[in-house]
Order: structure tokens, then sequence, then C-alpha cells
């Protein structure tokens, strides 16, 4: 549902509540929760930063994920999800970026030439650790164990030729468990587009900035 009120966010300063600054807008709204215009812009900075650009990179696109997003966190906070020793697993994620550049140096550099603050990184790391371990717990943890070993043998069976090694076709033991992670894993994000289009039907979500959408027609 698109609205074309676009809604500031204002900063009262030096005690003059006649004196507002404009420092950011919101171009959706999730269940309440806001979407800024500086989160989006981050999207494309952490992109560039972790080297996952995404695959379509237009603005809408990206917010619709963030969107995406916003719903698996409300929902992994109303069920409690929490990331034991949190602290530690956020500089481990961090430190995994690091390694993309050749010192600590070119990293600091590199955040500050694409504008980004190490704290604004720091909470889109932890967001993704919450998303992942949601969806692991709800969709690809849940999914039927008899279900999935008889699709594994199943596509096993069918596609035997894909499993050589040195000309010689591998026994169904021997590719088990990669075969059934292959299958968990597309039945999980089944479920969980499932699910998603449920709460995007029930819920209540906004793109208020039709300047978006309009330059995503005209593109196409």
């Amino acid at each position: 549902m698109h609205r074309s009120i676009l809604f500031l966010l204002l900063l009262y300063i030096g005690g003059n509540v006649y004196a507002q600054v404009l420092i950011d807008s919101i171009v959706a709204v999730v269940n309440t929760e806001a979407i800024t215009r500086s989160e989006l812009e981050n999207e494309f900075r952490i992109a560039a930063i972790v080297g996952k650009p995404p695959a379509d990179p237009s603005k809408l696109t990206i917010l619709e994920s963030i969107v995406n997003r916003k719903f698996v966190l409300q929902e992994a906070e109303r069920i409690g999800i929490v990331i034991a020793e949190r602290d530690d697993r956020i500089t481990e994620k961090i430190t995994e970026i690091r390694t993309r550049f050749a010192s600590n140096t070119d990293f600091e550099n590199a955040l500050q030439q694409h504008q980004l603050e190490i704290e604004t990184l720091r909470r889109w790391v932890y967001e993704q650790l919450i998303y992942d371990d949601f969806f692991r717990r709800i969709f690809f943890n849940a999914v039927s164990s008899a279900e999935v070993e008889r699709l594994a043998k199943s596509y096993y069976e069918t596609n035997k030729t894909e499993f050589t090694d040195s000309e010689r076709q591998k026994e169904y033991s021997e590719v088990r468990e990669e075969i059934i992670e292959q299958i968990r894993q597309t039945q999980s994000e089944k479920e969980f587009e499932v699910w998603l289009n449920r709460q995007k039907e029930e819920g209540t979500w906004h793109i208020l900035d039709d300047a978006l959408t309009h330059a995503e027609n005209e593109a196409r």
C-alpha cells in the first residue's frame, strides 16, 4: 500500500521548539516501525564494504528487502530470539569482513569513503545474525526429516549421473548429507516465503516515498 505523504523526522535543537533541523526522512513503515532514507542508503554502502552487491540494485528492490527483514526481526523479537555472546559474534563477523582488505587502515578508509559508521555496520551484522537464526530455528530445522529423506533418495535415483568421482558413480550413502542439506534448504525457503507473504498480507506496511516507485516504473 503506497501513500504520497512523506513523513519527516525532525530534531529540536538549542531549546527552541521553533528551531527544527531535518535529519532524515521516512520512506516506509512496517507495523509502525520506520525505515528511513539513510537506512536505505546504508544498504548500498554496506554491500560495497562486505563485497556482496545486490543482484537487483534498484532502490525499490532494496527497500522491499528491508521491509522483509523488518517483519523477520519483529517476529524474532516477539518470540524472544536473542544471540548468545552477542558482542563476540558481532566482532567475529566484523573480523571476517575486515579480511577482505589488505590492512585495518584500508578497512577504515573504505568505511570513510562510503560514509559508513562502524556502529551502523555492527548493527546490520547483528540484524543478519538474528535473521539467520530465526530462519534456521523456525524453518530450516522444522522441515520433516522423513520427507527430506524421501526426497533425497528420489533425487539421487533421478540424477545419479551428477554424482561421479574419477569416473566412479558415488553411492547414495556418500552423497546423502549433501543432497539432504540442499533439499532442506530449498524446502525451508519455500516455507519461509509462504510465511513472509502471510505476514505482509496480515501486517501493516507502507512505502511512503512515491518517488521510488515512480522511478522504478520509468526504468521498466
